[in-house]
């Protein structure tokens, strides 16, 4: 089926550009359709990745403008421009970059670079998040506390939750925008009947400054906390996460049955927090020291 569409993809435009704004707009006003929302995103990014870039954005634009403006004529609501750039344009930009640069690293890398400027641009323009998110932040927060998993952080405001809103919000859309955009890869892969997806993921890795960067900024946080270090190693883990698995899978594949290891890793990176901490600290040290560089490949950006 996905390589059925697949060819859909790669054929004329009309029918893509309507089917497309099609499932903008139904997710947006269907709330059980809201899944349609993610899976126009991995459509974006695989159309920037197969087809030729200034078509592609042209579709992409075109079925943006057409779902805003309708959304906007049926509920005349701001969000109506908003979702179509943020659910279509992001994740096509990351594949943009890939699709430039052939290094899934680099395009990992900007997502979440990107996304802690923008935060910073947020924090200079004095735009307060909306009060709701605050106050999740603040529930979870409390859950942490009561389950004794707030060290180092423990002690932070509510005052801190609101400074380092906006990394978390850009944060988590850099990480649901790098998911699309590996879905894609992947559907790439599959189309292709090439397993280039894999070998490709498997040498993830962003060199030895941005390693070090990672590991200085994590270790001042801990020992100095302030909101800018908070937020910004905040970023940094969460983008070291991809690293760090493809380091797990690269030992997995060294063994008989790799599954008796991926499926324990990530069942504990699911439900364990302090397993993401670990998880991003592996993908750094093992760039940091070499282990396997030779066996992986070369995709990295150092």
């Amino acid at each position: 089926m996905l390589v059925a569409l697949g060819r859909i993809l790669q054929g004329p435009p009309i029918p893509i550009i309507g089917g497309l704004a099609l499932l903008q707009l139904l997710a947006m006003h269907v709330p059980l359709l809201l899944f349609g929302t993610l899976f126009a995103g991995i459509v974006a990014a695989f159309l920037m990745l197969v087809r030729p870039p200034r078509e592609a954005a042209l579709i992409l634009i075109l079925s943006g403008i057409a779902c805003a403006a309708i959304s906007y004529l049926i509920a005349a609501h701001p969000m109506a421009f908003l979702s179509p750039l943020i659910f279509l344009g992001t994740p096509a930009l990351l594949a943009t970059i890939l699709r430039l640069s052939d290094s899934l690293s680099l395009a990992i890398l900007c997502g979440f670079v990107g996304g802690w400027l923008g935060a910073q641009l947020l924090g200079l323009l004095s735009l307060d998040l909306d009060a709701a998110w605050i106050a999740a932040l603040e529930t979870f927060r409390q859950a942490a506390l009561e389950a004794e998993r707030a060290e180092p952080f423990g002690g932070m405001s509510a005052e801190w939750l609101s400074q380092i809103g906006a990394e978390v919000v850009m944060a988590s859309l850099a990480l649901l925008s790098t998911l699309l955009l590996l879905l894609a890869r992947k559907w790439q892969s599959t189309l292709a009947e090439t397993p280039f997806f894999g070998l490709e993921f498997r040498a993830t890795r962003y060199g030895r400054v941005a390693d070090i960067i990672f590991l200085v900024t994590v270790i001042a946080a801990w020992w100095i906390p302030s909101p800018f270090m908070l937020g910004l190693s905040l970023t940094l883990i969460t983008a070291f996460l991809f690293p760090g698995i493809a380091t797990m899978h690269r030992l997995s594949d060294r063994i008989r049955y790799p599954l008796a290891v991926l499926i324990p890793f990530y069942l504990l990176l699911l439900s364990l927090p302090e397993v993401l901490l670990v998880t991003a600290t592996l993908g750094a040290a093992e760039d940091l020291l070499g282990w396997g560089r030779r066996s992986a490949g070369t995709n990295d950006i150092s």
